[in-house]
């Protein structure tokens, strides 16, 4: 092969690359695009209407005072009673299932990490979590032996900045 000759396909061949780097790039930017209006879809106040482990329904009570709160970056608090979690959630809807991670930055759990999926509908949403390893779940379900937590939460009416100003207050009430 002649030295134009070589030329010429390490030419074609940084093109390529070049090109094929730019559409990951556009992809890229796509899913970025879905997860921020997926995030914005996302924001509110949330009860915790139902819970599952392994399939169990768990007692009401203990989550009728719970609840999500989720910011459209992605940020969330939950509030048990007195605990307060806060983290961050990392949303993937485009792919099937859709993927919830979470990292928990402030509270008890501080530091976990965990790799689900869910489904959105309007005011409904459901989450499905590994209890037990890392490996995200590949169906929206917990059954018997499955290793799974299910959570479905409905959208409450109150602002999210309001139920954010709430928690502060508690915080500031259980410090004292």
């Amino acid at each position: 092969m002649n030295h134009i000759a070589r030329l010429s396909l390490v030419v074609v061949i940084y093109c390529a690359c070049a090109i094929r780097s730019e559409s990951a790039q556009i992809v890229g930017a796509d899913n970025k695009d879905a997860a921020m209006k997926e995030y914005a879809k996302f924001e509110g106040v949330w009860r915790f209407a139902l819970v599952e482990v392994e399939g169990v329904k768990q007692p009401d009570a203990p989550f009728e005072t719970n609840k999500l709160i989720i910011s459209k970056d992605g940020g969330f608090t939950i509030v048990q009673g007195p605990k307060i979690t806060q983290g961050t959630l990392k949303l993937d809807p485009t792919k099937t299932p859709k993927h919830y991670d979470f990292t928990v930055t402030e509270g008890p759990d501080k530091g976990l990490t965990a790799l689900g999926i869910y489904e959105l509908d309007g005011d409904t949403y459901k989450i499905c979590l590994p209890l037990r390893n890392k490996e995200r779940p590949a169906v929206l379900i917990s059954k018997p032996g499955s290793g799974c937590l299910f959570q479905v939460f409905k959208r409450e009416k109150q602002d999210v900045k309001e139920a954010l100003i709430e928690v502060r207050r508690q915080q500031k009430e259980l410090k004292k």
